[in-house]
């Protein structure tokens, strides 16, 4: 097994925008003696080959980027992996895809590719990192640094800027974008919080809508103070007792309003743990990041009357 290429290639200084996905792609060579074993898809046409290979190759040999970036999987920061996928397998040096070309390949070029979203501005950096079953993992940056990237504030071009975003993550509960929250009444919400400190909805958006403002720092390495977690989540609550479509919001309906529908999850789940109400929202709403420390936070606020399993 050896490395062929990452794009982009460490040693990179690269700028990125907030919430702009960061994408690498890496390329590794397989032989036989790795590849032998893999219950080879012969019964399947040529058309569906590659989408099994992809499927299959997990089982052998898998590879993840390894950052220090802050996203939603780290809002502190913290050095942590984010697992790559299979993208493309092609075989030999003539990269053909063919059920011929897999029966007599000497080798399998593999391609994986994985993303960073970043949730906050800063500097940070990237390597990979790949290993075949019990093996230990191979490093990218074996023989060289790091690649790293600067991410600026968000662009006034992001797909959140586009047009009225907001998904339901609790029945009845929304989680969206500052321009879905400007036209809650055409999309039949009957409540709206606002946690963007920097916003401001227009008055008669407001008429005839329950409504409450809480503000909050962008950015995923700003903390949510306990007491603003516990206004809104007692807020929501008294919305969807009295039955009313609500919308949590804030500019891009991802971080700041994302944390709050987490907190709302694990707040009205008692029997969910942190990392399984995380999930719930990622569930319904994939690019919803938490704060730095919400986490601790919920536990603090809403401790469990029995134990859970907490998954970090």
């Amino acid at each position: 097994m050896s490395f062929v290429e990452l794009k982009p290639p460490l040693g990179s200084s690269l700028m990125r925008y907030m919430l702009e996905p960061f994408t690498l792609s890496l390329t590794i060579k397989i032989d036989e003696s790795i590849t032998q074993n893999l219950p080879l898809p012969l019964d399947v046409s040529s058309q569906d080959l590659q989408s099994k290979l992809c499927s299959i190759v997990p089982a052998i040999l898998n590879a993840q980027i390894w950052t220090n970036s802050v996203d939603k999987y780290s809002p502190e920061g913290k050095w942590h992996e984010i697992d790559m996928g299979v993208h493309i397998v092609s075989f030999d040096e003539k990269r053909s895809n063919d059920l011929g070309a897999l029966t007599t390949a000497k080798f399998w070029i593999v391609n994986f590719q994985g993303s960073i979203l970043p949730t906050a501005t800063g500097s940070f950096e990237y390597t990979v990192r790949w290993k075949s079953q019990d093996k230990d993992w191979d490093w990218a940056n074996r023989y060289g640094k790091n690649g790293t990237f600067e991410v600026k504030p968000p662009s006034p071009d992001s797909p959140w800027t586009h047009g009225p975003r907001a998904v339901e993550i609790e029945p009845d509960l929304y989680v969206g974008n500052y321009i879905a929250a400007s036209r809650a009444k055409n999309m039949g919400f009957q409540a709206v919080l606002t946690v963007a400190k920097e916003l401001e909805l227009p008055p008669e958006t407001l008429e005839g809508i329950e409504y409450l403002k809480v503000p909050m720092e962008d950015g995923a390495n700003n903390r949510i103070p306990d007491d603003a977690i516990n206004t809104c989540v007692k807020w929501i609550q008294e919305q969807l007792d009295n039955k009313r479509k609500t919308l949590v919001h804030c500019r891009a309906g991802i971080g700041r309003s994302g944390s709050i529908g987490i907190g709302y999850i694990y707040f009205h789940h008692q029997t969910l743990s942190y990392r399984q109400a995380l999930q719930q929202a990622w569930s319904k709403k994939p690019d919803i990041y938490p704060h730095v420390g919400l986490q601790q936070s919920l536990e603090r606020l809403y401790p469990r009357l029995y134990q859970v399993e907490s998954g970090n």
